[in-house]
This record gives structure tokens, C-alpha cells and sequence, in this order.
């Protein structure tokens, strides 16, 4: 039977083809350059997207090297106070199984509201990059902003959680990419996935059973 996800199949294709500067390698990138800009071809139409990544260990708690296109709605007197508390944490002493228990950590640690995950997220990211051995996102695609859409976009429905398995996401998009991988390629491609439309009721119903 004809597979649904096969519908991405183009999308998926000329991301990796046009990415050739991945998120990974874009984190391992040397000290003091924070800031990567790297173009991705869909369909012979150029798109632009911008990361500023603290990639040098002393800037992952300065306010400066933090504030990207994610955090500059966010007040300098919220960010303060969120890298005063988690500063203060001993990340090296606990032994962290994945990402999820290291996002718990900091969000539970951080005196943040849960409308703040977002910002919680992206220190994690940093930290996790820079901790032995390196935590970084593996079982789930978390999900803020374009990523949202984009996954809202492929099964057709709104998502009240952040996050979903990456099993299904890469049973949905029919790919092997890695959890950051999707949720660049929601993010960046979510207005081409957008013109493809969603996967059928039948294949969400199906993938919804096996990995919610």
C-alpha cells in the first residue's frame, strides 16, 4: 500500500541536499562565533534561516550571547534572573539519562512559568552540548513556534503538548534525520509542507496508537 509520508519525500530530499551545515556541526562550531547563517533550496526557492548558538562553555550564561530571534520579546529582567538561577546549579554532578531529565531539571530549578519551556529549552541546548557526555534531544521533537506549525501542519491537527516522539515524526516524514533535524526542517519548511498538506486520518490514527 502506497505509503502517505512518501508526500514529504521531495521536502525531506532537499533539505538534507541543500543543509549541508547541520545543527550538530553548527553547535561544535569554534569559540567566539556565535552566529551561523546557512540556506537551504526547496523547490529552487531560496530560503534564509539565522541561529545564534553560544558555543564557547562561558557564554552559554551570558545574557548577550542569549538573546536570539527566540528570546528578544523576552525582558532583560527575565533573562537575568533565569541564568542567576541556573548558574547556580551543579549540572556535573548529576548524571542526566537523556535530555528529558536534563530539561526537567532546569525547568524545575529555574522559577520560571511553564510559558517560559521555550527558554528553558534552548539553555538546555547549550548546556547539554557542553556537559560529558553531551545531552542532546534523541527520543522527542520539541516542538515552540514554527516547529509547531510545521507539525501541525503534517497531521492536520493542533498539538496541545511541546514535544512528540521522534519515532513518529520520522515514521510521519518517512526519514531517518535526527530529533534537531526535524524540528529544523518543521520549522524551515513548514510553509512547503503547507502545499503538500497533511498525512491521511487513517496514517495519524495509526501513528497516534503506536508512539502517544
Amino acid at each position: 500500500m502506497y505509503h502517505m509520508a512518501r508526500k514529504y519525500e521531495h521536502i525531506v530530499n532537499c533539505f538534507n541536499r541543500g543543509e549541508k551545515t547541520r545543527l550538530h556541526q553548527m553547535l561544535s562550531l569554534c569559540n567566539n562565533i556565535d552566529k551561523c547563517v546557512y540556506g537551504i533550496e526547496i523547490n529552487q526557492n531560496s530560503k534564509r534561516c539565522e541561529c545564534k548558538l553560544p558555543v564557547c562553555p562561558s557564554d552559554v550564561f551570558s545574557v548577550a550571547s542569549f538573546i536570539n530571534a527566540h528570546q528578544k520579546r523576552i525582558p532583560k529582567t527575565i533573562l537575568l534572573a533565569f541564568l542567576s538561577q541556573v548558574s547556580a546549579l551543579n549540572y556535573s554532578s548529576i548524571q542526566f539519562n537523556d535530555f528529558e531529565e536534563l530539561f526537567e531539571y532546569v525547568a524545575s530549578n529555574s522559577g520560571l512559568s511553564r510559558k517560559h519551556c521555550l527558554l528553558v529549552y534552548d539553555f538546555c541546548l547549550r548546556i547539554g552540548y557542553h556537559l560529558d557526555p553531551q545531552i542532546l534531544p534523541d527520543k522527542s521533537v520539541y516542538l515552540f513556534r514554527g516547529a509547531k506549525e510545521g507539525a501541525e501542519v503534517v497531521f492536520g491537527k493542533s498539538f496541545r503538548g511541546f514535544k512528540l516522539p521522534t519515532a513518529m515524526l520520522q515514521s510521519a516524514l518517512d526519514t531517518n534525520m535526527t530529533s534537531l533535524e526535524i524540528e529544523h526542517l518543521l520549522c524551515a519548511c513548514k510553509k512547503c509542507l503547507q502545499k503538500v498538506g497533511s498525512i491521511s486520518i487513517a496514517e495519524q490514527t495509526k501513528l497516534e496508537t503506536k508512539y502517544l
